[in-house]
């Protein structure tokens, strides 16, 4: 059996002969026939003097020498013994790159194909147990590699490089170059290639190239923050919708800090695609930049994934600052200047100085606008303090129109105060301690949209004091007319949901109108409770038909099919109940019966196990001391709807 001491003996005069063509043809016949022998008889020492060898003959600047030893060089690192060690060890690696690629190759002046093979044997080293011995050259690898990489075109190569640069990035010391190593990947960002025309059947593509990249720009999150934010804010804010799509991919990748906006996940060199958001120090710096961005991106695009990916965008900026600040200062900076950037002023300060009204009115903001800012709250609610603040400004700013909206007014109100409602309704109980200054705030702004006689009465809407006695005097008509503005709205949205019992189009939960005027309603209940307190009379005729609309309103969410029957509709239940407690504690007998009536025409009604049972429990509560025939609601239940 021919040995590899067998084969160089026989090569050696060609190999050592100073005629160029003899070194070309011996170092060709020695790598075509080291393929050739039983990689398991090769010894280690044998291994060692033939890295040796190569790397000292890499310096005949000669194409086909170098190219017959990178051939070489790639055996060599691919070889694996059959007891699964490979043939080059860590050390022997180091040996290849410091004296031999590195040493005496410029790279990017090699042919495509001498660049391919080059890239080929880092790559396979990069990627076996070889790894160890080129992390011991710490920067020195670093800092070669970069330079080795910069420049390239090649797609073929580029995919290598994509998958090398992870590594390099995970397990590298990459602090001394990081601008750089950034700009060799940034510069082929956002990826522009088709493959040539007359090629069928590509093995590359601009989906695989552009998914390489992403990932390379997405692992670089942790340092390159102040390089990647303007790269992205740049090219999100292009007029290629390409350009639109991969940048607010990664940057919502960078800021979840999941890989999960490419389209294709089958990169099997991704070795984690999970991990922290980008550093804080680094988003807050630039979070002037990206809000405004991601809100004009919000207001004018007309690509649906486009939207979708700037929505994620935002509920990423959300997730950053849950997951890396605890500190309510700069929380509370995050909220203003998100807010800011979507017309949103919530000082009076900025509104003075702005000195336009409309802008700060959330009747001027576009449905799109309102939606984005509600997805924000929605996706803080796993952070109590960071969901508290954005509640604290966007509910007294998005609630104080109510108190100062009139018939004459633009009617889109109840539209957005739907969205609005909808969402808050969501909200449990227990998050109510983290709005800090909701009271005052919706004061505040009460007072500066020409309402500032509401305010004790905003006190008494949240339960939070009774008003002096000369201001009750003072502000008695006042309250007459927030209540007539806010039957005036009730009236409105009365009409709409009557015809949208007839709309078969409109039989959807996003869309109807009805858990907005059951909330109204609730109010308007809510404010001659307030009255009553103020000037110790209670107007009956118009509590009860309150009532009667109450009940009319539950008919109609019922006729339209959307009775609650899962959990993600129990916050109109849960708002039903306010409102029945409320009705109850008036101790009002003609409002009693109107409202026991009710209870039990849902008991006794078709309807699905959960909602009866909860109509039940609300008979239960508050209405056993004033109803005479408790039996009655146990005949009708006859065993089949059980009490919670």
């Amino acid at each position: 059996m021919v040995t590899l001491l067998n084969l160089v003996e026989s090569l050696e005069t060609g190999l050592v002969d100073d005629k160029l063509t003899s070194q070309r043809d011996s170092l060709k016949s020695l790598v075509s026939r080291l393929k050739l022998l039983s990689i398991d008889q090769v010894q280690e020492l044998e291994v060692d003097h033939l890295v040796t060898f190569f790397t000292s003959r890499l310096a005949i600047a000669d194409p086909e020498v170098s190219s017959h030893l990178l051939d070489g060089f790639l055996w060599l690192v691919q070889a694996v013994r059959t007891d699964g060690h490979h043939l080059v060890t860590p050390t022997q690696a180091v040996h290849i790159c410091r004296h031999g690629l590195f040493a005496n190759l410029v790279v990017q002046s090699l042919t495509k194909s001498a660049r391919l093979r080059v890239f080929k044997v880092l790559h396979t080293m990069l990627h076996g147990h070889q790894l160890s011995g080129l992390q011991s050259m710490g920067s020195e690898f670093v800092s070669a590699y970069v330079q080795a990489i910069d420049g390239e075109k090649d797609p073929e190569n580029l995919i290598l490089i994509f998958q090398m640069n992870l590594i390099v990035m995970r397990h590298f010391p990459i602090d001394h170059v990081k601008e750089d190593f950034f700009e060799v990947m940034s510069v082929y960002f956002p990826v522009d290639f088709s493959p040539p025309p007359d090629v069928i059947g590509a093995r590359i593509t601009r989906s695989s190239l552009a998914e390489g990249l992403h990932h390379c720009l997405f692992t670089s999150r942790s340092f390159s923050g102040p390089y990647l934010l303007p790269l992205l804010c740049e090219k999100a804010d292009s007029d290629l919708i390409q350009a639109q799509f991969d940048s607010l991919a990664l940057l919502a990748d960078c800021l979840h800090g999941c890989l999960q906006s490419v389209s294709n996940g089958t990169n099997s060199n991704v070795i984690d695609s999970r991990g922290p958001s980008i550093p804080f120090h680094h988003l807050s710096s630039y979070l002037v930049l990206v809000a405004p961005m991601l809100a004009n991106l919000i207001n004018k695009t007309k690509s649906r994934k486009v939207m979708s990916l700037t929505t994620a965008c935002l509920t990423g900026l959300v997730h950053s600052y849950a997951t890396q600040v605890s500190d309510a200062h700069h929380l509370r900076d995050f909220a203003i200047v998100l807010f800011k950037a979507f017309g949103v002023y919530l000082d009076r300060d900025s509104l003075v100085e702005r000195n336009d009204i409309d802008v700060h009115s959330p009747v001027s903001l576009s449905v799109r606008t309102v939606s984005a800012l509600l997805e924000v709250v929605r996706s803080a609610r796993t952070h109590q303090l960071l969901c508290g603040i954005l509640m604290d400004y966007l509910v007294p700013y998005f609630g104080s129109p109510l108190f100062t909206w009139s018939q004459t007014g633009t009617l889109t109100l109840p539209a957005y105060l739907k969205q609005v409602l909808t969402a808050l309704a969501t909200f449990p109980p227990d998050y109510l301690p983290y709005f800090g200054c909701r009271y005052s705030l919706f004061r505040s702004r009460c007072s500066y949209y020409g309402s500032p006689v509401l305010s004790p009465y905003v006190d008494l809407l949240f339960h939070t004091g009774t008003p002096k006695t000369d201001e009750i005097e003072m502000n008695l008509d006042s309250l007459d007319k927030l209540h007539c503005n806010l039957s005036n709205i009730v009236l409105e949205l009365h009409r709409t949901v009557t015809l949208e019992a007839h709309t078969s189009e409109l039989r959807d939960r996003e869309t109807s109108s009805v858990p907005l005027a059951i909330v109204l309603v609730g109010l308007s209940i809510r404010l001659y409770s307030v009255r009553r307190q103020l000037a110790n009379t209670l107007d009956v005729d118009g509590l009860f038909l309150a009532t009667e609309t109450l009940g009319h309103l539950v008919g109609l969410w019922e006729q339209l099919g959307l009775t609650p029957s899962v959990d993600s509709d129990m916050s109109i239940s849960e708002d039903l109940g306010v409102v029945v407690s409320r009705l109850y504690s008036m101790n009002c007998l003609r409002v009693v019966d109107k409202l026991n009536e009710m209870l039990l025409a849902q008991i006794e009604g078709k309807h699905p196990n959960n909602w009866r049972r909860r109509a039940y429990v609300w008979f239960k509560k508050f209405g056993d001391q004033h109803y005479y025939n408790r039996s009655t609601v146990s005949k009708t239940l006859s065993g089949e709807v059980k009490p919670c």
